[in-house]
């Protein structure tokens, strides 16, 4: 399992990580917190596409940008990040997945669970 190699504050590089892209087609796909950093994220989605078995599953998880979070926050929203190169409302992430991946099915709610000891930042 590639995902099984990986553990807390690894970082790989795309190099070191092409041995395992070999293994492909893979069934399921995740990118979290990945495609707001990317110059091309639409070509991003293409490539995982490319590498997925027929039926896969892609998961993408991006920060969403917008809604009583911004503005409450205004300049101070908790997703500017100078990391990112993007931000998402659901529409143009939406788009995204058209031109990348040729289809989506988004959902705008989060699959994580709040710790009962972490902060809530919703």
């Amino acid at each position: 399992m590639f995902a099984g190699e990986f553990s807390p504050g690894s970082v790989y590089t795309l190099a070191e990580a092409r041995r395992h892209l070999a293994e492909a087609p893979f069934d399921v796909i995740t990118m979290i917190d990945v495609v707001e950093h990317l110059p091309d994220p639409a070509g991003a989605l293409r490539w995982a596409a490319s590498l997925a078995a027929t039926g896969a599953t892609i998961v993408l998880l991006t920060p969403r940008y917008g809604g009583r979070l911004l503005a409450e926050q205004k300049a101070g929203y908790v997703h500017f990040d100078s990391d990112h190169m993007y931000y998402f409302t659901e529409e143009t992430l939406r788009a995204v997945l058209a031109r990348g991946a040729g289809q989506s099915t988004a959902s705008n709610s989060s699959p994580r669970r709040r710790s009962p000891r972490s902060p809530r930042v919703d």
